[in-house]
């Protein structure tokens, strides 16, 4: 199964882009800039934290070791990203936020179960090709969010 992140968008604080899977547009993606990985293809593996939480946890494709990141339906902007070391995805809110992460995370999780249980790989591939550099929203830029989104 192929992954597909393409950034469209970035700046200073936070990376957009469109995740697909099989060429199949998913969901969007946010990033905070300064954590997010070099373009490239990784390895996915839905990992089970325990009973109830999977993880999407990305992996180098060539050491076989996790990168530290994974794909997050919590981290819901830059904010969030940077904090839980994540790939965020869902449905556009506004410029660098997300929402209705949950039910697309399900989704993919689902399509990923199927898959490892055919022991098929999970590639991701990360493609910034056409990336344009950006203005973050000014929302973003204010004082008070700056620190923390709760401390307004």
């Amino acid at each position: 199964m192929k992954f597909k992140e393409v950034r469209t968008k970035s700046n200073p604080l936070y990376t957009e882009g469109i995740l697909s899977i099989n060429d199949e547009v998913q969901a969007f993606t946010i990033e905070a800039t300064p954590e997010k990985l070099p373009a490239g293809i990784y390895l996915l593996r839905l990992v089970t934290v325990h009973a109830h939480l999977r993880e999407l946890i990305v992996f180098d494709w060539h050491t076989n070791r996790s990168t530290g990141i994974r794909i997050s339906p919590t981290a819901i902007s830059h904010i969030g990203c940077h904090r839980e070391q994540s790939i965020g995805i869902g449905e556009e809110l506004i410029p660098g936020a997300l929402y209705k992460a949950t039910p697309v995370y399900e989704r993919i999780v689902k399509r990923l179960e199927k898959c490892q249980k055919r022991g098929e790989p999970i590639m991701l591939v990360i493609d910034e090709e056409h990336c344009r550099h950006s203005k973050p929203c000014s929302h973003w830029l204010t004082s008070c969010h700056a620190e923390s989104p709760m401390s307004c």
